[in-house]
């Protein structure tokens, strides 16, 4: 057994007294945070162990924190945001065909109503929503989100769900005061007023941030920005097209483009689609097909020609820069290939040769885009420490539940195996004919391996062979006792390993004290050994020793 395994540290070096105060505080600080993750948990059930282990770290401001806070990563908020876009898509559709004058049904009818009362019970619950801010720290504290709610967006949800309950009287669905039912409904500009709703299309963007936040590829990130800045310009169009019939309509109604134009006695789809028309042609300069007739459509024009030529341009550069983004990800490959390919050609490699070495390259290429290492990803040194120890405890403690131990003692002691998934563990990219490690070598540095994707082949100076596959451990000797390897390792196929090293290991582990016998490091090592004294078949660094803990 190694040295560090023989005696537990922090044990011996306090007296007495000393270890029974640090035992009491350890278990009653244990105390604590296992109440306020069984809170959290009791009253919020979809949020998953990754989200209890943020309050333990401090990446979540809790605070006087309480379980009517929702979380901003649960399921339910993920619902209630989903709730928000299609409440705005419909307003954005059917607020301005107000202008026509449609005939209310059923289904408009109670869409109304679902609008109204959503809005106002959204308007009561931004109260209680978690937020996530700018730093990536999560904030729970019901003081501060209120706070924050009144200095942002309070004002403008009062005043919105007020005009909405006003539209709704003007209407006489709502019951009320039949004068100022008439009174509200001989005002002209009540359907103007309407569109103010269409404000809530600002809180949009928040929800489409962090729906973009969870895609995951790049590629479909591009594309999903492309196709967001072409339904943004369906949906402006659509509003002109609206507000265009509607100041024909409303402004000279013996002169205007509807009556000059006999688009007034037509089906809705006719006079719609010749209004959308005519919206989307301001983008490409205007149409000849229908022209303003009276002054306010000539101003309306006016201003739609400018607003258009402005969003027109900035759409097409966020197009541009879209399609360039695509082409670099897809030319810096080829560039690569060619290069290759120009260096075999001036060496006179054999054409038979030459197509090998590519299609390996490609390969190489590919696997990199999906095993991308640590060390590309130039950003991640900029983020904060805690949650690139998040970050590396997400990544790799599920891959130390293929270990008996090691994954009760993830469960028991989540504050160690933290540090250890962030300084001591990283990952390995493999290529068929990859030698791991040789029969009779001395690791150094020495390392445990879990294999994760792949499939690897082992040989013993014994002449025992075998295949070693997804989930497996390999030289876990190294951990407890001095090693040396009693067989050689090689990649079959494309493989990645995860490597934990076993010095940075027990460095960081015999730092803390360890009261669990269960899951006690030095017990299971002195453990390890003895099994090792014990066994009859021949050692290997393959698993498959039966270790008592």
């Amino acid at each position: 057994v190694l040295p560090d395994w023989k005696q537990d540290t922090n044990n011996s070096r306090l007296p007495n007294a000393a270890r029974k105060l640090v035992k009491q505080q350890t278990v009653a600080r244990g105390s604590r945070i296992s109440a306020l993750a069984h809170s959290f948990r009791s009253n919020s059930k979809e949020v998953d162990e990754p989200m209890n282990m943020e309050y333990e770290m401090g990446l979540v401001r809790v605070g006087d924190q309480r379980w009517w806070i929702m979380h901003p990563l649960t399921t339910g908020r993920a619902a209630v945001d989903t709730i928000s876009l299609v409440m705005v898509l419909y307003d954005l559709i059917f607020i301005p065909l107000g202008f026509f004058d449609l005939d209310r049904n059923t289904f408009m009818v109670f869409m109304e109503w679902l609008v109204r009362l959503f809005w106002s019970f959204d308007m009561c619950l931004s109260f209680f929503k978690g937020l996530v801010l700018s730093d990536g720290t999560i904030e729970m504290r019901p003081a501060f989100i209120a706070r924050r709610y009144l200095r942002s967006w309070f004002v403008f949800d009062v005043v919105v769900n007020t005009i909405d309950w006003m539209e709704l009287l003007s209407s006489g669905d709502g019951g009320g005061n039949a004068s100022l039912t008439r009174s509200m409904r001989s005002f002209r500009g009540i359907r103007a007023l309407r569109l103010i709703r269409l404000l809530r299309l600002l809180r949009l963007k928040e929800v489409i941030e962090m729906l973009g936040e969870r895609i995951n590829s790049h590629w479909i990130q591009l594309m999903f920005s492309i196709s967001k800045n072409v339904i943004a310009i369906i949906a402006i169009a659509h509003v002109l097209a609206c507000c265009w019939y509607g100041i024909a309509v409303d402004s000279d109604r013996d002169r205007n483009w509807v009556k000059v134009y006999n688009f007034d006695n037509v089906p809705f789809g006719d006079v719609y689609s010749m209004a959308l028309l005519w919206a989307l042609s301001q983008f490409a300069g205007g149409t000849d097909e229908i022209t303003a007739i009276n002054f306010s459509e000539r101003l309306y024009n006016i201003g739609c020609f400018i607003v258009a030529f402005v969003m027109g341009a900035t759409f097409i550069g966020n197009l541009t820069s879209s399609m360039t983004q695509l082409h670099i990800l897809g030319s810096q490959n080829t560039k690569e290939i060619s290069t290759l390919r120009q260096f075999l050609c001036q060496n006179k490699v054999s054409q038979q040769l030459m197509l090998r070495v590519q299609r390996n390259a490609q390969h190489a290429l590919e696997e990199e885009v999906q095993h991308m290492e640590e060390e590309r990803v130039g950003l991640l040194p900029r983020v904060s420490e805690p949650l690139r120890i998040e970050i590396h405890f997400e990544m790799y403690s599920p891959l130390l539940r293929s270990h008996q131990f090691l994954s009760g003692y993830v469960d028991t002691y989540p504050q160690v195996m933290r540090r250890v998934c962030h300084f001591a563990m990283s990952m390995a990219n493999l290529s068929p004919g990859d030698v791991v490690f040789h029969s009779g070598e001395i690791p150094a540095p020495p390392r445990m391996y879990i294999v994760v994707e792949g499939e690897l082949g082992y040989k013993s100076i014994f002449g025992d062979t075998g295949n070693v596959g997804k989930g497996q451990c390999i030289s876990e000797g190294t951990l407890w006792t001095s090693w040396t390897h009693v067989g050689t390792l090689m990649a079959i196929s494309s493989a990645q390993l995860c490597k934990l090293d076993a010095a940075e290991f027990r460095k960081i582990v015999t730092r803390f004290q360890h009261n669990d016998t269960h899951f006690n490091p030095c017990i299971y090592a002195a453990n390890f050994v003895k099994a090792i004294r014990e066994a009859e078949e021949e050692l290997s660094d393959l698993p498959g020793l039966p270790v008592p803990w």
